[in-house]
């Protein structure tokens, strides 16, 4: 699987997956939060630098070791036909994420708070998706206050995933 980063605030380093969040407490008072979701097994080879932004080229596998989430190298580099695909979502009080019945959930899906009070908060969501299969999920837009369709598409033709949204009601 390649990680396809589209998060507003997550970024890649030679370490990991990193989602920094500043949190305001009662106060007033500012404090710096980090989640770091470790890559196992790349070594310097497997990362590629464009524009500043760090991008892992290896193949990774999501496991759960303990209550912690890792990114393992694949042994086999070569295409599986899934995506790890990041993306962010803005945050709901309380809101949920859900789908449909007749409608394809990703094989699984991690979620992360991340952000700061400038810029907002927002959940940052891994999906792992399988080429060629439309996925929605639905969530509860604080913004608009109605609920919205996120729809994810991973074109294998194109090599391109393409995400619209939609108010449901």
């Amino acid at each position: 699987m390649q990680l396809v980063n589209m998060s507003i605030s997550a970024f890649i380093n030679f370490f990991g997956l990193n989602f920094p969040c500043l949190i305001e407490d009662v106060d007033g008072d500012l404090g710096y939060e980090h989640t770091l979701v470790p890559f196992v097994g790349c070594s310097e080879d497997d990362f590629t630098e464009f524009n500043g932004i760090t991008k892992v080229l290896a193949h990774l596998q999501p496991k759960i070791t303990g209550n912690t989430l890792v990114l393992v190298k694949q042994q086999v580099q070569e295409d599986d036909g899934k995506l790890l695909f990041l993306y962010s979502f803005p945050i709901m009080d309380g809101g949920e994420f859900g789908a449909f019945p007749d409608t394809i959930n990703p094989e699984a899906v991690y979620k992360f708070s991340s952000g700061n009070p400038d810029s907002g908060y927002f959940y940052d969501m891994l999906f792992v998706l399988q080429k060629d299969i439309k996925y929605e999920v639905l969530y509860h837009s604080e913004v608009l206050s109605k609920i919205t369709k996120i729809t994810l598409h991973w074109d294998s033709s194109r090599e391109f995933v393409s995400v619209s949204h939609s108010v449901i009601m």
